[in-house]
C-alpha cells in the first residue's frame, strides 16, 4: 500500500484529501506544517502539499528538501501554475481541483 503524506494548514481541506485518498486505498498521514511533515516522512512514497502554508513555512521549502527522493504533488490557489514553474514538483493542481484530478496525479506517481 502506497503511503501518502498530505500537508495543508487548512484542516478541512486536509481532512477531505486524507478521506479521498484513504477511500481509494492509500495509507495516508495528514499534517499542517513543514516541521510536522518532516517528522512524518518515514515510509512516505508521495507527498501532497499546499504551496502556501500558514506556519510561516512554504511548500517550496518542503519540495526543495524532498527533491529527487520523494515525488511531490503541489496544490496551489494560483491560476495556471505549472510544474515547470515549481522546480521539483511532480504535478501541480490548481485549487479548486476535482477529486478525479487528485487521484489521477497520485496514481501516476504510485
Amino acid at each position: 500500500m502506497t503511503r501518502v503524506l498530505v500537508v495543508d494548514d487548512d484542516k478541512l481541506v486536509r481532512r477531505v484529501i486524507v478521506a479521498v485518498l484513504t477511500r481509494d486505498g492509500y495509507e495516508v498521514v495528514g499534517c499542517g506544517s513543514v516541521p510536522e511533515a518532516l517528522a512524518e516522512l518515514d515510509g512516505v512514497e508521495i507527498v501532497v502539499t499546499d504551496l502556501k502554508l500558514g506556519d510561516g513555512g512554504d511548500g517550496r521549502d518542503l519540495i526543495e528538501r524532498l527533491a529527487g527522493r520523494i515525488p511531490v504533488v503541489v496544490l496551489s490557489g494560483s491560476v495556471n501554475l505549472s510544474k515547470q514553474q515549481i522546480d521539483g514538483a511532480a504535478a501541480v493542481l490548481s485549487k479548486p481541483f476535482r477529486q478525479a484530478e487528485l487521484l489521477a496525479a497520485i496514481r501516476e506517481l504510485s
